[in-house]
């Protein structure tokens, strides 16, 4: 009998599907175990299982004892059924019984192990993002990640997964972030002195925009919500996705081109003297 492999073939057979990926598994005695059977063709006796393998060359056969084989399964196959197989292999540890239908086997590292999409570290659970459609009713995920990743990259306010390099520094999507700045936009509009800066990236400075247009999101400058407020009491309002030196910094470019006035000795030196977050209040 084979010893410490996993088997990937077309099983499933079914109403609504054609075929989908089953498994079973030979153990380090060489005893058989079931691991997904689906439909008319779910293999689900060693018979079968040996019929297929000594028959067929339409299957793939993994060796649970290398680490590189491992990464193969993981890397060549759909994000659902690593973590099912490894739900499989892993979810019994805590069973003294789990061996009766798990079995045990030589894992390169004591358990089945898969690395984590975003940070790359060997874990043995995950959780499934990026889903979408893939035919008809059909859904599947393209992105397997650890629990600290999917706690990391999801935004702070609606909790969708998009990846910590993809959140502001307030821990909040794209979409939550101009939200933020639309509402505070509507706070603000019927207060007096209030300029409003968006970015320029053909000009590659910071130009003044029409308050509605930032408001209601029509224009592409407002859709980078790029925009800070400066009122004529030298108060400055910082949003999300600047920095208080970036907010300076724009702020004392924008004055200096306008010719308007110049800031405060004290202002120039980075120290203004009221700097308001009017997001996180």
């Amino acid at each position: 009998m084979p010893k410490n492999i996993l088997v990937q073939y077309k099983g499933g057979g079914y109403d609504g599907c054609f075929w989908e990926w089953n498994y079973f598994a030979f153990d380090n005695e060489g005893n058989f175990h079931v691991v997904a059977a689906s439909g008319c063709a779910g293999i689900k006796t060693v018979a079968d299982a040996l019929e297929l393998l000594l028959t067929s060359d339409k299957y793939h056969v993994y060796d649970l004892t290398s680490k590189s084989e491992i990464h193969s399964f993981c890397n060549s196959t759909a994000k659902p059924y690593v973590l099912g197989v490894a739900k499989f292999f892993n979810d019994g540890n805590d069973n003294p019984n789990a061996s009766d239908y798990i079995g045990s086997y030589d894992f390169p590292s004591g358990e089945f192990t898969f690395p984590c999409d975003s940070c790359g570290r060997e874990v043995t659970d995950g959780i499934l993002e990026d889903f979408h459609g893939c035919g008809g009713v059909a859904m599947t995920a393209d992105t397997l990640v650890c629990e600290e990743c999917e706690s990391a990259g999801s935004c702070s306010t609606c909790n969708e997964y998009i990846g910590a390099d993809k959140l502001d520094q307030y821990g909040d999507c794209e979409f939550c972030a101009k939200e933020h700045l639309k509402k505070v936009l509507k706070t603000l509009s019927n207060s007096e002195g209030i300029v409003y800066l968006t970015y320029d990236r053909f000009e590659n400075r910071f130009i003044e925009a029409c308050a509605h247009d930032v408001m209601e999101d029509e224009t592409e400058d407002a859709g980078r919500l790029r925009a800070i407020f400066v009122t004529n009491t030298d108060t400055f309002y910082v949003l999300r996705s600047f920095t208080e030196s970036e907010a300076y910094g724009a702020v004392s470019d924008f004055l200096s081109e306008q010719n308007e006035r110049i800031l405060e000795s004290k202002a120039r030196e980075g120290s203004i003297s009221e700097i308001i977050d009017v997001i996180t209040a």
